[in-house]
C-alpha cells in the first residue's frame, strides 16, 4: 500500500510542478522570478522521500526543513514581487482577524466584568456578553473596515480630504516647483501609491516620488491649462494590481485640473527667470559696448585733439603761424567726429524721435544721418506698419540702427538696403550691404549679442549671414505685437 500511495503522492506533486515550470519558462521580468522560486522549491520537495526512506535518521529533519523552506520561499515570492493580489488577501485577513479579536475582546470584557460583580461564573454573564458583542459588532466593524482600508489604500474613499490635503501642500509651497514636489509626495502618501510624477511636455521630470518596478505600466493623465497641454501626471499601480479603481481615476482627473494651473505657473516663472537673466546679460553687454565705443572712438579722438592743440601752441610760441592753421583744421574735424560719436552713443540709449515722429520716420532720419556722414548710399523701404508696442518699436529701432552703424564701421560697403515689413504674423526687418561680408567663423561681438538679446526678449530671432552679393545681411524677425 505504501508504494502506490507514494507514487500517487509523487504524481500529485508533479502536476503543479509542471504547471509552475511552464509559467517560469514563458513569463518575463518579476513574474518569471516568482515562478522560478516556487518551481525550485517544488523540485526540492521530490528529494524529501529519498531521505525519508533512504536515510531514516535524517529524513525527518529534511522533511521539516523542506516544509519550512517551501513556506519561506512562497512568502518571499509573494512579498518581494507582490504577486497573487497579496494586498487584497492580507487586507482581508487583517480585517477578519481584527474583527474576530475585537468581538471576542468585547465579549470577554463583559463576561469578566459581570462575573466579577456576581462573584461566580454565571450563564447570564455569557448571554449579556454575547448580546453586547452582537450589538456593537456593526458600528465596530464599520470603523475597523475603514481603518484597514485607510491602512492599505489611503484616503481614496475620501476624495474631498485628498483634494484638501493636496491643496494645503500647494498653498504651503514657496514656488510652483516646490508645490509639484509636495503634491507628488502627498499623492503617494494619501492614496498609498508606489509612484507619482509630473512631467513637462518634453517628457522631462519636474517632480516625482517613489519608484516604478520593472514592467510597470503607469497611468498617464494629460495636464491642461486654458486648452493647452502643459504636462503629464504619471501614477503607478499598487503592487499586485493592473488598474486603478473608477473612484481613483475620477479623483486623479480632478487633481489633474488643479495641477495644470500649477505646471503652467511653473513654466511662466521659469520663463520670467530666464528673461531676467537675459536682461542682466543684455545690460552687461550694453555697458561693455558703450565702454568699447568710448575707448575705441571718443578716447583716441580727444587724445588727438589734445596733441594737436599742444602742437599749435608750440608753433605759436615760435611764431610759426603758417603751421598753426592746418593743425586747427584737423583739430576741428576731430572735435566734430567726437561730437558725432557722442550723439550716436546718446541715440543708442534711446532716441526720443521714435516717440515723437514714429518708428518709420525716426528710423529713416537716423539712417540718413549715419549714411550721409559716412558717404554710404542707403535705400530705405518701410511698409505700412500697424500700431506697435513701445518695446517692439524700441527693439526694431535699436537693432536696425546698430546694423547700419556696423555697415559704416566694419563692412567697407558702398550701398546698403534697409527693409521693414510685416506679414500679419511677424515684423521682418533686414539690412543688407555689398561690403566685405562677415566671417562666419568669427565670434559674435558685443553689438551682435546685444541685437540677438533684444530679439530674444520679444520671442524673436536674429540671423546674420553672407548674402548673394558677398556682403552681409542682418535679418530680424519679431512676432507681431500690436499696441492696444
Amino acid at each position: 500500500i505504501a508504494v502506490p500511495l507514494l507514487v500517487l503522492g509523487g504524481l500529485t506533486g508533479l502536476i503543479p510542478t509542471i504547471w509552475t515550470a511552464w509559467w517560469w519558462r514563458h513569463s518575463r521580468d518579476a513574474r518569471r522570478r516568482q515562478f522560478r522560486v516556487i518551481t525550485i522549491a517544488q523540485l526540492a520537495g521530490f528529494l524529501v522521500p529519498i531521505f525519508v526512506f533512504g536515510v531514516p535518521a535524517v529524513g525527518a529533519f529534511v522533511a521539516i526543513a523542506q516544509t519550512l523552506a517551501m513556506q519561506v520561499l512562497i512568502v518571499v515570492a509573494i512579498l518581494q514581487w507582490k504577486y497573487y493580489e497579496v494586498e487584497v488577501v492580507v487586507r482581508r485577513s487583517v480585517l477578519a482577524v481584527t474583527l474576530l479579536l475585537s468581538g471576542l475582546g468585547v465579549y470577554a470584557v463583559v463576561v469578566i466584568a459581570l462575573s466579577t460583580v456576581l462573584g461566580q461564573a454565571n450563564p447570564v454573564a455569557s448571554a449579556v456578553g454575547a448580546a453586547v458583542a452582537i450589538f456593537t459588532f456593526g458600528p465596530m466593524s464599520n470603523a475597523i473596515r475603514n481603518g484597514v482600508n485607510r491602512l492599505f489604500y489611503g484616503r481614496r474613499d475620501d476624495p474631498y480630504g485628498v483634494i484638501s490635503a493636496l491643496g494645503a501642500s500647494l498653498a504651503a509651497a514657496s514656488d510652483p516647483l516646490d508645490g509639484l514636489v509636495a503634491v507628488t509626495d502627498a499623492l503617494t502618501v494619501q492614496l498609498r501609491l508606489p509612484y507619482a510624477a509630473v512631467l513637462d511636455p518634453q517628457g522631462d521630470v519636474l517632480a516625482s516620488h517613489g519608484a516604478l518596478e520593472d514592467g510597470d505600466r503607469p497611468v498617464e493623465l494629460t495636464l491642461v491649462h486654458h486648452g493647452t497641454d502643459v504636462g503629464v501626471l504619471v501614477v503607478g499601480h499598487r503592487r499586485g494590481s493592473t488598474a486603478l479603481t473608477p473612484a481613483e481615476e475620477h479623483l486623479l482627473a480632478n487633481l489633474a485640473t488643479q495641477l495644470g494651473a500649477t505646471v503652467a505657473a511653473h513654466q511662466l516663472l521659469f520663463g520670467l527667470r530666464a528673461a531676467q537673466e537675459r536682461l542682466l546679460i543684455a545690460r552687461h553687454d550694453e555697458r561693455r559696448r558703450i565702454q568699447r565705443d568710448l575707448h575705441d572712438g571718443l578716447g583716441p579722438q580727444l587724445t588727438a585733439v589734445t596733441l594737436n592743440l599742444d602742437a599749435a601752441r608750440n608753433h605759436l610760441s615760435g611764431g610759426d603761424m603758417p603751421a598753426v592753421e592746418p593743425l586747427l583744421a584737423v583739430t576741428r574735424r576731430n572735435v566734430h567726429e567726437a561730437l558725432a560719436d557722442v550723439r550716436r552713443l546718446v541715440y543708442s540709449l534711446g532716441d526720443p524721435a521714435v516717440a515723437s515722429l514714429g518708428l518709420a520716420a525716426a528710423l529713416t532720419d537716423r539712417i540718413d544721418v549715419v549714411s550721409r556722414n559716412a558717404g554710404l548710399t542707403t535705400a530705405v523701404d518701410i511698409g505700412i506698419l500697424p500700431p506697435l508696442t513701445v518695446a517692439t518699436e524700441e527693439a526694431v529701432y535699436r537693432v536696425v540702427t546698430e546694423a547700419v552703424t556696423n555697415v559704416v564701421r566694419h563692412a567697407g560697403a558702398r550701398t546698403c538696403t534697409v527693409q521693414l515689413h510685416h506679414d500679419g504674423r511677424e515684423l521682418v526687418a533686414s539690412v543688407a550691404d555689398d561690403g566685405c561680408g562677415i566671417d562666419a567663423a568669427s565670434p559674435a561681438g558685443v553689438g551682435r549679442r546685444s541685437m540677438r538679446d533684444r530679439a530674444a526678449e520679444l520671442a524673436g530671432s536674429l540671423d546674420v549671414d553672407r548674402n548673394e552679393r558677398g556682403g552681409t545681411t542682418v535679418l530680424l524677425r519679431i512676432p507681431l505685437q500690436v499696441a492696444p
